[in-house]
This record gives structure tokens, C-alpha cells and sequence, in this order.
């Protein structure tokens, strides 16, 4: 017992950190690269197009440097107790692009059909689309990750839950996420709330399986 509370804090002590800075790095390098990629592009749209332009130039490389960025740092610490486990980084990269897009694409045709309804529904479902899509999302690259493991997907849920639920809690609590113009602190907060849920659930979840599995394979 005492051994498993040891190992399930060492990886939340490692995990939290290298996770937390990841994803944090992630997201103020994309305010950059975002605007250089505007400043590039912008000759190339009309005024009437500018305003959507300038939200997916910012978006895109967000979405991706998180994805490629967190995938790294987890990967990092999940190297520490498993190997071969490289196909972990892409299945995050492709389950945060993938998954907020389908989420965003699902959520948009939802409420295009509310839109029909009640012309009152623009002031509380933007922010139902940004905080579903970003939760998709995490529940999508949770589902990807266990996968890349060569696990079940159908044993997939638990973990894609926490991933969602990590994303979900820190859409909440930063705003960065809607204007990437907003201070930077909400980036920092986004960070560390996925870092803390995601890491208190990784050793059960994730390391701890695949360590029983292995004993087992050895002890045949």
C-alpha cells in the first residue's frame, strides 16, 4: 500500500510540473507565431474575411503547439516507467486537432438549428461552443492517448473523462482561451488545472496498468 501511495505521488510530483510548463509554453509561444502568420496573410483576404481570418490564424497554431507541446511533456514521464510509447505524442497532436474540430463542427450545426428557434440563444451559447469544443477535444485526445497504449477503446472512458474534465475545469477558469488577446495569466492557469487533474489520475490509470500487466506477463 505504502509503495503504491510512493509511486502515485512521485508521478503527480513529476507529471504536474513538466506537464503544467508544457502546455504553458505551448500557448504563449502561439500568441506569436499567430500574429506573424496574420501579418503574412492579411494582404491576401478581403476586409469582409479579415475578421475570421484573424480567429483561425490565431487558433490553429494553438491547437497544434498544444497538442505536439503536451504530448512531449506527458510523454516525458511516461517514458519513466513505460517504454516504446512514442505514438503517444501523435495521438495527442491528432486527438486535440481532430477532436476540436468534429466537436466545434458538431456544436456549430447545433446551434445553427437552435438559431431557427429563438434569435436569444447567441448570448449563452458562444460560450457553450467554446467550453464543449474544448472539452471535446480533451475528451477526444484522452480516447486517442489510451489507444496509442493498445488498449480497448472501450475501456478507454475513465481516462478520456479525466482528460476532458482537465480541459473543461480549465476553459472555466481562463478566458485566454476566447481572446488570445487577454492577459497571459489565464494561459498559466489553463496550464496548471490539466496539469493537477490529469496528474492526480495518470499513476492509477495510465502507469499503473501497464506495470501489473507487465509483472503479470513476467510471472507466466
Amino acid at each position: 500500500m505504502f509503495k503504491m501511495q510512493k509511486a502515485h505521488f512521485f508521478s503527480i510530483l513529476l507529471w504536474f510540473p513538466i506537464v503544467s510548463i508544457s502546455i504553458g509554453v505551448a500557448l504563449l509561444l502561439s500568441l506569436p507565431l499567430g500574429t506573424m502568420l496574420y501579418d503574412l496573410g492579411k494582404n491576401t483576404f478581403s476586409a469582409n474575411d479579415d475578421g475570421f481570418f484573424y480567429n483561425v490564424i490565431h487558433i490553429l497554431p494553438l491547437i497544434l503547439l498544444v497538442g505536439l507541446f503536451m504530448g512531449f511533456g506527458q510523454w516525458i514521464v511516461i517514458n519513466t516507467k513505460m517504454k516504446n510509447t512514442h505514438s503517444w505524442i501523435l495521438a495527442t497532436l491528432f486527438g486535440i486537432s481532430f477532436g476540436s474540430l468534429v466537436s466545434f463542427i458538431i456544436l456549430a450545426s447545433i446551434g445553427e438549428m437552435l438559431s431557427l428557434l429563438s434569435r436569444y440563444y447567441y448570448k449563452i451559447y458562444d460560450w457553450i461552443q467554446i467550453f464543449g469544443t474544448i472539452t471535446g477535444a480533451g475528451v477526444f485526445t484522452g480516447i486517442c492517448q489510451w489507444v496509442s497504449l493498445k488498449r480497448k477503446m472501450a475501456d478507454s472512458l475513465k481516462w478520456s473523462l479525466v482528460t476532458g474534465l482537465s480541459f473543461a475545469i480549465g476553459s472555466i477558469f481562463s478566458t485566454n482561451l476566447v481572446n488570445p488577446q487577454v492577459d497571459k495569466y489565464g494561459f498559466i492557469i489553463f496550464s496548471i488545472t490539466i496539469g493537477l487533474i490529469s496528474g492526480a489520475f495518470v499513476e492509477p490509470l495510465i502507469i499503473r496498468p501497464e506495470t501489473q500487466d507487465s509483472n503479470q506477463r513476467i510471472a507466466i
